[in-house]
């Protein structure tokens, strides 16, 4: 007689013999029809971005493969984030309607909430649909309803799409005047400082290096409110001089770049990293 675990077991094979036929004889069709993207123009093609919320109005152009803020300010643009905004043209969406005969105030496209232009075509972002929190956006005169997931990127300005370091490309540093520490470059191409301490050409460098290459956590509109702690002077090989605000050392290192109205926040163990030399950072 056979057992019940010898039965149990014949059982369950053939049921996986089952379900491996209905699998090869009822595959379900992998035709899934394809949304089109809302713009045939791709990320590559694009060479100018503008961008206008609120009383912003800001201007991107494609430098090889990087990307430069020309306006308000001039500075290299966070390319990762520049990305972010191009993403927008792959989204996959039918088109809902002829614009012609829809009421475009009542749905927030008469006054938008952000406007971009991808190579001078248009992009309007307006209001949100009551089901499933989708926006209604405007792209060269084709309506869609896209997932919520782009306007509060844009809405960031400038604080979302600058370069996250202090001095990019800026490679002719020959002076860097902190509040308790001075390096300058001799004749000689070497670094010296002004303490009694002798660090190392590699420590030394590598402060002038950060100002250059570290990237701050985030960054915010310079508050000009707040009161500055100490003036930091970054000297270049053309004779400018780049003033810098140090705001902040606890929680956080907060430097405020004046000129570009920006201030980049960095974590407070990167103060020996930025703002001065530790006995541990020389080599004897």
């Amino acid at each position: 007689m056979l057992s019940k675990r010898w039965i149990v077991n014949v059982l369950l094979v053939a049921l996986i013999v089952g379900l491996s036929l209905v699998g090869v004889f009822f595959e379900p069709s992998a035709t899934v029809e394809k949304k089109p993207a809302i713009s045939q123009l791709t990320a590559d093609q694009v060479d100018t971005i503008e961008i206008e919320t609120g009383d912003l109005q800001l201007r991107l152009q494609r430098d090889n493969d990087d990307w430069d803020i020309e306006s308000p300010i001039s500075w290299p643009a966070q390319v990762n984030n520049v990305r972010r905004l191009l993403s927008i043209l792959k989204v996959e969406a039918d088109a809902l309607s002829d614009t012609a005969n829809v009421d475009l105030a009542a749905l927030g496209l008469l006054q938008p909430k952000a406007s971009m232009r991808f190579n001078g075509i248009p992009l309007l972002f307006g209001a949100t649909n009551n089901i499933g929190g989708r926006r209604y956006v405007m792209l060269d005169e084709k309506l869609y309803l896209l997932p919520d997931v782009h306007l509060v990127f844009v809405n960031q300005g400038l604080a979302g799409l600058v370069d996250r370091r202090l001095l990019p490309g800026h490679q002719g540093i020959v002076s860097v005047r902190l509040p308790d520490l001075e390096l300058r470059l001799d004749k000689n191409q070497l670094w010296r400082s002004n303490q009694a301490i002798e660090f190392s050409q590699a420590s030394l460098l590598r402060l002038v290096d950060n100002w250059r290459d570290l990237q701050a956590t985030r960054i915010s509109n310079f508050d000009l409110e707040r009161p500055p702690r100490q003036l930091i002077e970054i000297e270049l090989a053309d004779g400018e001089v780049i003033e810098f605000l140090l705001m902040s050392e606890d929680p956080e290192i907060i430097i405020a770049h004046p000129k570009i109205g920006l201030q980049f926040h960095f974590r407070r163990d990167y103060r020996d990293q930025l703002i001065t030399l530790s006995v541990d950072a020389s080599e004897n």
